[in-house]
C-alpha cells in the first residue's frame, strides 16, 4: 500500500525507478520459493547382483579317460577334491 502511495507523490519516471527494485525482488524471492520446491526424490539404492560362480566350498571332481589301444579300451578315473575360497 505504501508504494502506491509513494508513486502517487512522485513522478511517473520516479515511481517506476521506486518500484522497480522491489520488482525484482518479489521475482527473486518467487524463483528461490520454486526452486526450493519438489520434495524429495529420494530412492534407495539397488540390492546388489546375487553371487556368481561357485558356492565357496569343498567338492570331489571324477575324472575319467578313456583310450583307445590296439589290445583295447582303457580306461583311468581319479578323484580330485577341488577347494573353492
Amino acid at each position: 500500500m505504501s508504494v502506491l502511495l509513494l508513486c502517487l507523490a512522485r513522478t511517473r519516471r520516479q515511481c517506476f525507478a521506486g518500484i522497480l527494485p522491489l520488482a525484482g525482488l518479489a521475482l527473486f524471492l518467487m524463483l528461490q520459493t520454486i526452486g526450493c520446491g519438489g520434495g524429495s526424490s529420494y530412492a534407495p539404492p539397488p540390492p546388489p547382483p546375487p553371487p556368481s560362480g561357485t558356492p565357496v566350498g569343498t567338492y570331489i571332481v571324477t575324472v575319467t579317460a578313456n583310450a583307445s589301444t590296439s589290445s583295447g579300451t582303457l580306461t583311468h578315473t581319479a578323484n580330485l577334491t577341488l577347494v573353492v575360497q
